[in-house]
């Protein structure tokens, strides 16, 4: 009804591919569900065979939850439905179904496991594959797709005629410049890219630009300003590339001649293809405990890895369940990397992506393989990320762990988003998010003159309702939340409820114990409401409540609201300065805060205190009433603490001193200039040391609250090494570990490992080895160096306050 169109496509698995595994956070459930979009499933031993759209094994064995049988259905609000129905048969009379609803979100996300309403799953996917087509122009024969950020270049196709016969005239087309064959050149001054021939007759069907635009998953040139035609219209041609894998360039086809005189191509080319592979974010272990790490997948940029003193002429990058997003400038990451090294000029792939994550041990672990050939070897250079569960770090990078002999490179990834994931339930209308603290506050949804929704199938029926209060002069009780009025009978859908719901980025509301129910009177009206975080190209959405479905069979009643107040913007808390990025992350404050007094601020000879964390809100700080959400607070000697610093863009670099500082806006009233809010700014100097240091008041100035930071996180990052002693230049300190020398033995599978971190070995046949693997006795193998003590090399890692030792000029690794 708004004009918009979609493509799911990007969602579809092949029979080759991995199917969507949706996230279910419903603990002590022996369940796992399978789905896919727009094409059946991926054959799965498992699940039972045919054009199944979402399969379910339940306490070990398949069901089918439907058939692909319809199309997408778009709903007022932009969410689109998809229903899989006729699966495997559910009770005594039906089967079951699967509805999955897709909402456009600003990330890739993942399928979640919403509810089972009856015979029927329901599966909510917030995706950014689920947003409206956007239309994008591009200049020089170049266009960039502004989902994945890739850029189709078809300036290969320049400077070359193609012709193409339909019937009785000839077609000559060139791309992105003018013709070279002798054809159309009776008006010398234009320059021709389209000409019609019809035996001796040359018609110009359009001039020369350079101008792709693309929309959905094509590629359009449009030439326009021929020869006149009928004798009122303008000849043109659209020429519409489309993806074909296998086409090299390819050749355009003749579609169509249009009443208007326009010329419609197709080209099915390699050139319209976007490299981007994608695999199932999430993993579920059949026991009710789920992961995602969707919300690491970068679709603009790509992650860059901690870098190491040891590796500083080297430079990582990653994408999580995604190939890499190819960047502009001397960018040369093969389009079907994962993972990449910079080395120099030179860019190596360390691995594509192959399947989604899986879990080993206490991590989550996703390996990408078959990269560019490792030096000297049949191998394949290969990537493993190994993800673990940190709730503190919410703004975290990759760190580089160990490079095996330029060919096995292993990545250690603290994060929150490896964390199980978590329901949380709160009253007052108010919920956290269980793995960032991020509080979401709804009250302000609440309306003193209710909202109005009808029925898009039944205008003539209306609903009225609010959120976390009941309705006004409805005709229904009071404590109805949602009342439906058809005609002159009004019946309550719901009594009222301030209890939120959290479930993996979807905050729920729901209303039960509502007017018994029609088609089955066991049943009462019960609506659920879904809150949805408005992306900001969005914007002119309403925040009104829109109906989605409303089940007669159930006397379910679904509502989906589009809001910003449940948004949760992540802060990226590091900033680059050169070829070095400055990280601040070590410095928030997971569970505590830091405390700065000034004596000089107040001018009425009072000394507030003031509790900061870095990039995210403060945490609860007992007897100190800080407001919710406040990342720099104020507490005066009289009077209620006051947020003077809540939102940040991250830290930035001064382009004149070099400094790095980070700045809070408040909402709060400045007392010298009421026009004004407060704000705070904190600069962090370099101070070399252990310690990390904390913020210390400087002075108000205006409506401006000034810190200093003195913190050896700013300080150049360095190390020397000298025999077993390390010397870290941004703590000041060096780590001794002579004491260390001396053989200890570790048991292996196959073995056991003689190791020796500042010395050699005793075991002759590895002869000047740190580490060696001795087979059991009457095992025929031989012992095997794992690295020499001359080849070995020091770093200290920050993010892990560890210190890192590897032993390179091992034996060869048998294949």
């Amino acid at each position: 009804s708004h004009g918009n169109e979609y493509d799911l496509s990007h969602l579809a698995r092949d029979e080759d591919d991995s199917p969507w595994i949706p996230i279910d956070t419903d603990g002590g459930t022996s369940r796992k569900f399978y789905i896919n979009v727009c094409k059946p499933l991926p054959t799965l031993k498992i699940c039972p065979v045919g054009p199944l759209g979402a399969c379910g094994v339940i306490s070990g064995k398949g069901f089918n939850l439907g058939y692909m049988q319809s199309s997408p259905q778009v709903a007022d609000d932009g969410s689109i439905s998809i229903v899989y129905r006729n699966g495997d048969k559910c009770g005594d009379s039906s089967t079951y179904s699967t509805r999955i609803v897709l909402q456009c979100d600003d990330n890739p996300g993942s399928p979640m496991f919403d509810r089972q309403d009856g015979c029927e799953y329901v599966f909510i996917w917030r995706t950014s594959e689920a947003c409206p087509i956007r239309k994008v122009k591009g200049e020089n024969c170049r266009v960039r797709d502004p989902k994945s950020g890739y850029e189709f270049d078809f300036t290969s196709l320049k400077n070359r005629d193609f012709a193409i016969t339909s019937n009785k005239y000839s077609y000559h087309l060139s791309v992105c410049s003018e013709l070279k064959k002798n054809v159309c050149t009776h008006k010398n001054e234009e320059s021709v890219s389209s000409c019609q021939v019809d035996g001796n007759t040359h018609k110009i069907a359009g001039l020369f630009n350079q101008m792709l635009t693309f929309v959905g998953d094509q590629i359009i040139l449009n030439y326009t300003n021929g020869e006149t035609c009928h004798k009122i219209y303008q000849r043109s041609t659209v020429i519409s590339f489309s993806c074909h894998p296998d086409k090299h360039p390819g050749v355009p086809e003749f579609i169509k001649e249009t009443p208007d005189c326009t010329y419609l191509f197709n080209w099915p080319t390699a050139l319209a293809c976007i490299p981007v592979k994608t695999t199932s974010c999430s993993y579920n272990d059949g026991q009710g405990h789920s992961y995602d790490l969707s919300p690491l997948a970068l679709d603009s940029q790509n992650w860059e890895v901690e870098l190491s003193t040891q590796n500083a002429g080297k430079r990582f990058y990653i994408n999580v369940c995604r190939s890499l997003v190819q960047q502009g400038g001397s960018w040369k990451c093969p389009s079907s990397a994962a993972s990449c090294m910079k080395d120099g000029d030179e860019y190596v792939s360390l691995g594509q992506l192959m399947s989604g994550p899986e879990r080993e041990g206490d991590t989550l672990k996703l390996q990408y393989t078959s990269g560019h050939p490792c030096p000297g070897s049949s191998y394949s250079r290969s990537s493993i990320i190994s993800f673990k569960c940190d709730k503190d770090k919410v703004d975290s990078r990759p760190t580089l762990i160990s490079e095996m002999e330029n060919c096995m490179y292993k990545f250690l990834w603290l994060t929150a988003a490896a964390c199980p994931l978590n329901t949380s339930q709160h009253d007052e209308c108010r919920v956290t998010n269980p793995a960032t603290g991020h509080l979401f506050d709804l009250n302000p949804l609440r309306k003193a003159e209710d909202y109005i929704a009808y029925d898009h199938n039944n205008r003539q029926k209306m609903f009225r309702l609010n959120i976390c209060g009941e309705v006004t002069n409805s005709g229904c009780s009071s404590g109805t939340a949602v009342c439906i009025k058809e005609g002159t009978t009004a019946v309550s859908g719901g009594e009222v409820s301030r209890k939120l719901l959290y479930r993996d980025r979807v905050v729920e509301l729901t209303y039960e114990g509502g007017s018994p129910c029609s088609a089955n009177p066991t049943l009462k009206h019960k609506t659920v409401i879904h809150f949805i975080c408005r992306p900001p190209h969005m914007s002119s959405t309403s925040e009104d409540p829109v109906l989605i479905a409303s089940k007669a069979e159930t006397c379910t009643h679904f509502f989906s609201v589009h809001t910003p107040l449940v948004c949760e913007q992540a802060v990226t808390c590091s900033v680059q300065n050169g070829s070095a990025l400055i990280d601040l992350t070590p410095l928030i404050h997971g569970t505590g805060y830091y405390r700065a007094t000034d004596d000089a601020v107040d001018q009425n000879n009072e000394s507030p205190d003031f509790y900061i964390n870095i990039c995210e809100p403060l945490n609860p700080i007992p007897g100190v009433t800080c407001p919710p959400g406040a990342a720099v607070c104020m507490d005066p000697d009289n009077g209620p603490p006051v947020d003077v610093g809540r939102t940040t863009t991250g830290p930035q670099i001064n382009s004149i001193t070099g400094e790095v500082f980070i700045t809070y806006q408040s909402s709060t009233p400045c007392a010298a200039d009421p026009q004004q809010n407060y704000s705070s700014t904190i600069i962090f100097t370099c101070q070399q040391g252990v310690e990390l240091g904390s913020p210390q008041m400087l002075r108000l100035q205006g409506c401006l609250y000034l810190f200093e930071w003195a913190t050896p996180i700013v300080c150049p990052d360095s190390t020397q090494t000298n025999g077993c002693q390390l010397k870290d230049s941004q703590l000041d300190f060096t780590f001794d570990l002579k004491s260390l020398s001396g053989e200890v033995q570790v048991e292996g599978s196959s073995g056991t490992y003689h190791i020796n971190v500042c010395g050699s070995v005793v075991e002759k046949a590895c002869m000047q080895s740190a580490v060696c693997q001795v087979p059991r006795s009457g095992s025929e193998m031989p012992s095997s160096s794992f690295g020499i003590t001359k080849a070995m090399t020091m770093d200290f890692k920050h993010e892990e306050q560890a210190v890192l030792m590897q032993y390179g000029g091992g034996d060869p690794c048998p294949p």
